[in-house]
């Protein structure tokens, strides 16, 4: 059930139709310059790394960004319905 509402969670979140947009675009340039591609990706790990833009951010604002509030009532719906046919089925053998 976690693993349904997970990917459930990611096909809505913003970041995964990023990926989606840009993945064309990065398949066509890792083709024709691999290592160019792999020296960016370093190279923008190791900014990351240096500057931690992680403890700007406060533990509210990254929890708001994980979970935005429309998706809050996806999950819960699909909570419900995972939990529905399991009452049925139980109600139905009394």
């Amino acid at each position: 059930m976690a693993k349904r509402v997970g990917q459930r969670w990611w096909r809505r979140h913003p970041a995964n139709t990023v990926g989606q947009l840009a993945q064309p675009l990065l398949e066509h340039y890792a083709r024709q310059q691999p290592f160019k591609l792999v020296a960016i990706a370093t190279a923008a790990g190791a900014v990351l790394v240096l500057a931690k833009p992680w403890r700007l951010l406060s533990v509210t604002a990254v929890i708001a960004a994980v979970m935005k509030t429309s998706d809050i009532a996806d999950v819960v719906n699909t909570l419900m319905q995972n939990r529905v046919p399991e009452e049925a089925s139980k109600s139905a053998n009394r």
